[in-house]
């Protein structure tokens, strides 16, 4: 399941939803996405006091001996924590191809399980898990882009580690592409600065010209003709080179 989405960062948030091949199918910011965090309880309650070390834990916070409660037996529930539950909500996911959202759709109809991730980008950490998704909902504002909500379930436990950010770039360079019907041709992309991220978001204006492989980004002829590619930093949007692209016979 190979799909692209167009992506933006939040102030210091960043959520990133992408399969098992690292593509990305989402990625919100931190003013329209929500993790929630969870955790069922189980009662232990009985009347003789069903949490064992009661006092001796309130008296380490302080609570001394004529403060604890002194009586028969025991009125109040006693809980301990049960199995955790974590979920997230994410707004404004704008897919780049109509492929993008065919195939979010078929994630959830067919109950793929997808990779979430939660980037702090204050603290530079990062919380990662697997989930099912919920919930692909279009939200259409009148005189607005058509974008989406994604509701996904996680499953499992998750992880936390710190994270490194990637150099964004300023600045990308490919030369015009030249390919014949039925040749594939690989780009040969290079940033400003030179160890900036390579990561890219691809698009096409024709695709009955030719089609761009949206995980690598090479290039396949199709017909005779010519077409636009534009190539998109993934982390930072607003760095973008346009390619012409010439198809010859083969």
């Amino acid at each position: 399941m190979d799909i692209i989405v167009s992506s933006y960062i939040g102030d210091k948030v960043l959520v990133r939803v992408f399969n098992k091949d690292g593509v990305p199918l989402a990625i919100g910011g931190q003013k329209t996405a929500s993790w929630g965090d969870t955790a069922d309880t189980i009662d232990v309650s009985t009347k003789t006091g069903g949490i064992l070390n009661y006092n001796e834990l309130m008296m380490s916070v302080g609570v001394t001996a004529d403060q604890l409660p002194n009586k028969e037996y025991n009125n109040f529930k006693e809980y301990i924590q049960g199995q955790n539950d974590w979920k997230i909500d994410v707004d404004g996911a704008v897919p780049s191809t109509n492929e993008a959202y065919d195939d979010l759709r078929r994630a959830k109809k067919n109950g793929e399980p997808v990779f979430v991730s939660q980037i702090d980008l204050g603290r530079n950490e990062e919380r990662l898990g697997i989930a099912i998704v919920v919930d692909v909902s279009n939200e259409a504002s009148k005189g607005d882009t058509v974008s989406f909500k994604l509701s996904l379930q996680g499953t499992g436990e998750y992880i936390e580690r710190p994270y490194t950010a990637p150099v964004a770039p300023t600045a990308i360079t490919q030369t015009p592409i030249a390919v014949k019907v039925g040749e594939t041709k690989e780009l040969s992309i290079t940033t400003t600065p030179a160890d900036a991220s390579k990561e890219f978001i691809y698009a096409i204006d024709d695709d009955t010209i030719a089609t761009v492989n949206y995980s690598s980004g090479a290039v396949t002829g199709l017909k005779v003709g010519t077409a636009k590619l534009n190539i998109i930093s993934k982390y930072n949007a607003a760095v973008t080179k346009e390619v012409a692209v010439a198809v010859t016979s083969a």
